[in-house]
């Protein structure tokens, strides 16, 4: 039976919306790029260039679900997307607990927001195995750790302490190193300075894509320190008062959140990012996380320290004559990126 569902649009985060999505994210299975203030956050510093589109469900007078969803104009192609891009590595709608919604209910849900919006086509990234019902292809993988039970923090600190030990052990006999894990104001403003320049450097030698060229995001990074304390995690090595290697991380529910590394390549010979992850996991460890997650990527640490692995799926879906045309380009694009990938191999 078609449900008949109530939709509620807000534009911008208020103390109203505030209230009601709280109260939902608090009865719901989210990350952290699903929380209120995450996604209040991301706006104000990333969402100048769209138009904020915050979809609230209600089935019965309840509110049952919040699509965190913006409109963003690509080459004159009107695109629904998730909030959250380039930062969001998982997306999906928050969902109440023990409440289903089936791939009828979804499209019913898309299309109630296309008779309004009249959006060309509907790109969904990113989505999380609890939004299976979206139905994507598989475009993405994401790896973590379970760090309570069957002594896996012994096991993920005795693997890194094999690969770390003997340059731990080069870097304290050359240099005066400090472990910073719990940073003052001062040093927080130097460890997001550091990833600033580090990760930029990093991204021109790779050739990957520099998202550090657009003012939004690079504020998005400068602007991390005004996050809730108990939701952002900062720490670096430094030696002799200097910065070689630094981590920015997000924290919810006893999930630690291994975000934004970064070391300086000249001290590459001495591990150093592999060395301040080793000091992390001994933190994390003291504070009972049950969780770290290494989010998307492919890197081989992700897999050398991982025992869990899902797969995030991608969603197109045309309703104009432009946003089929953008749908073939974006399909092209990802097919010619497996194929790739699979010559490669």
């Amino acid at each position: 039976m078609k449900k008949k569902f109530d939709l509620v649009f807000y534009s911008y985060f208020n103390k109203e919306l505030e209230v009601k999505w709280k109260e939902l994210e608090n009865n719901a299975n989210i990350s952290i790029f699903q929380t209120y203030n995450w996604q209040k956050f991301w706006f104000e510093n990333c969402g100048e260039s769209c138009k904020n589109l915050i979809v609230l469900v209600f089935d019965n007078k309840t509110l049952v679900s919040i699509f965190p969803l913006n409109i963003k104009k690509r080459f004159y192609i009107t695109v629904l997307n998730w909030n959250g891009f380039p930062f969001s590595d998982y997306n999906g709608p928050i969902i109440k607990n023990n409440y289903n919604i089936s791939n009828n209910n979804f499209n019913q849900i898309i299309l109630n927001i296309q008779e309004i919006y009249k959006f060309d086509v509907l790109h969904l990234m990113n989505n999380r195995p609890e939004a299976g019902f979206i139905n994507g292809f598989i475009s993405n993988s994401s790896y973590g750790s379970s760090i309570s039970q069957d002594n896996l923090y012994n096991n993920l600190l005795n693997i890194l302490k094999k690969n770390t030990s003997y340059e731990m052990r080069r870097i304290e006999k050359k240099f005066n190193v400090n472990y910073i894990t719990n940073p003052n104001q001062s040093e927080t403003n130097e460890i997001i300075d550091f990833f600033l320049i580090q990760k930029e450097r990093q991204l021109k030698r790779t050739n990957a894509w520099n998202y550090l060229k657009f003012s939004n995001f690079k504020k998005y990074i400068i602007n991390l320190n005004k996050l809730d304390k108990i939701n952002i995690s900062f720490t670096c090595i430094k030696i002799d008062k200097k910065i070689i290697a630094s981590h920015i991380g997000y924290m919810l529910d006893n999930i630690f959140y291994y975000i934004f590394p970064a070391y300086d390549i000249s001290y590459k010979k001495y591990s150093p990012g592999n060395i301040l992850l080793f000091k992390i996991l001994e933190k994390i460890r003291i504070n009972q996380f049950k969780y770290i997650d290494f989010t998307i990527g492919n890197e081989k640490y992700k897999t050398k320290l991982s025992n869990n692995k899902f797969n995030l799926s991608e969603y197109l879906k045309p309703f104009t004559i432009k946003g089929l045309i953008y749908f073939i380009l974006i399909k092209s694009k990802f097919l010619i990126k497996k194929i790739n990938y699979l010559l490669k191999k």
